[in-house]
């Protein structure tokens, strides 16, 4: 078996991205017939073709395709090794970051004075948004999301664990049967308010909305319980946790946060330094 040149991997990173070979070659500062020529050899060494050409342009082949989520990351591996690489230490450009604005705002937004000094040619545009926006059409190129990422091409990283608890208005009579506050129904799926439905009886339920900010100020205006995020309950001077049999005050159930990036974006630099600082902010713990 032949030698691998590790250049030819990163080729085939840059063609599986860019998608065509003239693209390609314009992207690494080469020509059409040497993209071909290095994909061919890297066909060669792995012992099977990872393009072939269909109505007169290059695709990858099945082969390709796998090879081709390998070869990212270990592309910038060996350009890092051969100093190929100038910038990733002081990475710079503009990241759309998404998520719910209650996370941007207590414990992502707090903290970006970090990442400014660590990195000041970094900005970040944060789009408070509870939609899960398309990675995919370029709509963000980082979100911040409460489940396990799905969908084509879309990877992710978890970065803690979050718990949920019962709040009230500080200092209310929580001896009294209490009002209950919950999602609107077309967000009945969330697993807060599946919890909801499973222990409160709907009669109990006097009021919906479809943001944990509302539901914060329905609270605190005294209209009854709600289950919030303790990161997010604690942190308020104008809610309190109260007992919940058989939790009692303690946290009821938790959801996973989880980082998601698109494959086109996951090895930008600027990108992959945006998500290392989330993966510090979040191993701080957010309880």
């Amino acid at each position: 078996m032949q030698d691998m040149d590790w250049g030819d991997l990163q080729v085939l990173a840059v063609f599986a991205r860019e998608g065509s070979t003239a693209a390609t070659a314009r992207a690494i500062g080469s020509d059409e017939t040497t993209v071909v020529r290095r994909l061919r050899r890297l066909g060669e060494v792995l012992g099977s073709e990872v393009i072939a050409k269909v109505d007169r342009r290059y695709q990858l082949t099945a082969a390709g395709l796998q090879a081709s989520r390998h070869a990212g990351d270990m592309a910038l591996a060996a350009q890092a090794l051969s100093g190929d690489v100038a910038g990733l230490d002081q990475p710079a450009g503009v990241v759309r970051l998404t998520g719910l604005r209650a996370i941007l705002d207590l414990i992502v937004i707090p903290r970006y004075a970090e990442l400014r000094k660590r990195f000041p040619d970094i900005s970040i545009d944060f789009i408070a948004d509870a939609r899960n926006l398309d990675l995919a059409r370029g709509e963000a190129d980082i979100a911040v999301r409460l489940a396990l990422p799905t969908g084509p091409d879309i990877y992710g990283r978890k970065l803690a664990d979050m718990t949920f608890a019962a709040y009230t208005r500080a200092g209310s009579d929580t001896s009294c049967p209490l009002h209950w506050l919950t999602y609107t129904e077309a967000l009945g799926v969330l697993p807060e308010a599946q919890w909801l439905a499973a222990h409160v009886p709907p009669q109990h339920v006097v009021a919906r909305c479809n943001s944990i900010e509302g539901l914060a100020a329905l609270a605190v205006n005294g209209h009854g319980g709600v289950m919030l995020p303790c990161f997010f309950g604690d942190a308020s001077a104008s809610l309190e946790r109260i007992a919940v049999p058989p939790f009692g005050p303690e946290a009821c159930l938790s959801r996973e946060v989880w980082t998601a990036v698109h494959e086109s974006q996951r090895r930008v630099p600027c990108v992959r330094a945006v998500i290392d600082w989330l993966v510090t902010i979040f191993s701080a713990g957010i309880n």
